[in-house]
């Protein structure tokens, strides 16, 4: 149970991952036209009777076809609530600074931000600043430098910084080891002591297994990720737990995935039970625009009374709202989220997701965040508390 959550939180943070638009009636290279998202909204099924507004998020864009501007309202927790401005040199795409305003409209106030230095043309350092609730000063928190080889991240250092000491202090290393442009491993090391590492497995180009054993202060794991294929596409990914009194590999939890044309149509999850037998569990499904844009995504319970899928409280939607322009949300997210494309194509080979946008250049596809990562940024929000 606790990997198959891990599972879940993977899957919702591969739906939040931003992918670019682009430009206005004009074509991406497949001739179809370009379009970039507008607004997005989640609602929440509530009472087993009505959907709920839950979040919103709108994009504003300036002649350039840059964002400029995200409003992100959280209707169940406003105090969430943000605004980030977006600033950049010249006529470039990708940010030199990021500013975050708690709140939006009239009553927004600076909270922080973060700034971007490049290098060839990709992120080298990104520094964030966050506003000390003690002295309201708006300073340094966190340091993220990258080590590039052959156009593909082979480094990652995370640093703290000491406010009292005013000095960078190390928190964590992350090498990861290429063959043929594949990943094949991951080593992390953490300051107080935590490591871990990742292996991955290919058949040709396909990868079928990513193992992860992780030890954090005193903290241990040790799991792994099952992929099969079918007709080119990923059909299911099992995570499975390995019991050391048992010595033996034990199922956890599985997604399997539907496609129509080529196009994902479903994502079921499931879970292992005490009975050792898989049972459903929910489902999301996906509607498509007659521009084969993303515009609809519908999650739903399993009954075990009926044996059927019904919506019931605490089920969701999200609509996606699109228009003819050129964006920036590539460009923006290589920034946010180097590891995501500059890692190699098996971020392309994992669990598949529908993204609400048209991409050009970097195309579309899976991205599969480093297990190890989501410890580390885990960890990183609790020390950030401390």
């Amino acid at each position: 149970m606790r990997k198959f959550t891990v599972l879940l939180i993977l899957a919702v943070i591969l739906s939040a991952v931003l992918i670019s638009c682009s430009d206005d009636k004009s074509t991406n290279i497949d001739n179809t036209p370009k379009f970039r998202i507008t607004e997005d909204n989640l609602y929440s099924y509530q009472n087993l009777k009505s959907w709920s507004s839950n979040k919103t998020t709108n994009y504003t864009y300036d002649e350039l076809g840059r964002i400029v501007e995200k409003d992100f309202i959280d209707y169940s927790d406003y105090e969430k609530s943000y605004t980030d401005s977006f600033f950049y040199e010249l006529s470039s795409k990708y940010p030199r600074e990021c500013r975050r305003y708690r709140d939006v409209g009239k009553l927004a106030t600076l909270s922080g931000k973060i700034t971007f230095t490049y290098e060839n043309g990709k992120p080298k350092e990104i520094i964030e600043y966050i506003k000390y609730t003690d002295t309201g000063e708006i300073a340094e928190r966190t340091k993220i430098n990258y080590i590039y080889e052959n156009n593909l991240i082979v480094n990652e250092t995370y640093s703290l910084y000491n406010i009292d000491a005013e000095t960078w202090e190390f928190y964590s290393d992350y090498d990861l080891n290429y063959i043929d442009e594949k990943i094949t491993s991951t080593n992390m090391e953490m300051a107080g002591g935590g490591s871990g590492v990742e292996t991955f497995t290919y058949s040709g180009d396909k990868l079928t297994e990513v193992n992860i054993d992780y030890t954090i202060w005193t903290f241990h794991i040790k799991y792994r990720y099952l992929l099969f294929y079918e007709n080119g596409n990923v059909a299911s990914a099992e995570i499975q737990d390995y019991d050391d009194g048992e010595s033996a590999w034990l199922e956890d939890g599985k997604m399997e995935f539907k496609f129509v044309n080529d196009k994902l149509a479903e994502r079921i999850y499931y879970r292992w039970n005490d009975s050792k037998e898989w049972f459903e569990s929910y489902k999301n499904t996906y509607t498509y625009d007659t521009h084969e844009l993303i515009s609809l995504v519908e999650n739903f319970s399993w009954n075990t009374v009926d044996s059927t899928y019904i919506l019931s409280d605490g089920n969701s939607k999200q609509e996606y709202l699109y228009e003819d322009g050129e964006g920036n949300y590539t460009e923006l997210d290589m920034c946010l989220n180097p590891l995501l494309y500059y890692t190699g194509e098996y971020t392309n080979l994992i669990q598949p997701e529908e993204k609400p946008v048209k991409s050009t250049g970097i195309l579309g596809g899976t991205y599969f965040p480093s297990i190890l990562k989501n410890v580390i940024n885990e960890k990183l929000a609790v020390a950030l508390t401390e």
